[in-house]
């Protein structure tokens, strides 16, 4: 009894069909900032910097003095906090009602997504994070001190996807379904990022607050 009623809602899946459709928003352009003069000797600078550094939450990888290079690292489950990504809108239209999901493309989000052909849904989740790797040089010039910052960053989303689906033939059933991917986009303080994904162009850019508190640690 319980096989037939499986097979039975095999084939009403197939009657009102639900339907998914999505608008993504890019991300406006925006001058970032990446270079600032300090009004103070190098000598002076250098130190003062580098303490003040080792007090964020930053992760210092390597300084040298000498070459007058300092390479840090970050790392963010929140990466609206320091990246744009755009937004997207999307609208799943089932014989039970409609659902509306928004989100920011940067951060972690849930949605759910009509099967074609058929009234199932997947449940789509999102889980994303961004890392970067800081380049910071400092140089005298003159009396003055000149900081320059690029933000290498990777943007990544791992996406899982579940639900159920149903089998062909004469004797369908309905068994569950599952699937993981993933995508990474890599762009810079100065340089937007874009890559095809779901049938779409995704297009990230910094938004400028990790180069400003770094140009601005010492006030």
């Amino acid at each position: 009894m319980l096989q037939m009623m499986i097979r039975i809602g095999a084939i009403l899946v197939l009657v009102g069909c639900a339907s998914s459709s999505h608008l993504y928003t890019p991300p406006g352009e925006q001058s970032v900032s990446t270079e600032k003069l300090i009004e103070k000797p190098f000598s002076k600078v250098w130190d003062s910097y580098v303490s003040k550094l080792s007090e964020d939450f930053f992760v210092i990888n390597n300084i040298s003095k000498e070459s007058r290079i300092i390479n840090v690292s970050i790392s963010a489950n929140t990466p609206s906090d320091y990246i744009d990504c755009g937004q997207t809108a999307r609208t799943l239209e089932h014989p039970r009602g409609n659902k509306n999901f928004n989100y920011m493309v940067a951060d972690s989000s849930s949605f759910e997504h009509a099967v074609e052909g058929t009234n199932l849904v997947d449940q789509v989740v999102r889980d994303t994070e961004v890392q970067g790797r800081v380049n910071i040089f400092m140089a005298p010039q003159g009396d003055q001190t000149l900081l320059r910052v690029n933000i290498k960053y990777v943007w990544t989303a791992k996406i899982s996807v579940s639900g159920m689906r149903t089998t062909g033939g004469l004797f369908a059933s309905i068994i569950p379904y599952h699937r993981n991917d993933s995508v990474s986009l890599g762009f810079s303080s100065t340089k937007m990022g874009k890559k095809h994904s779901g049938g779409e162009i995704i297009t990230c850019r910094s938004k400028g607050v990790l180069e400003n508190r770094l140009l601005n640690l010492l006030g």
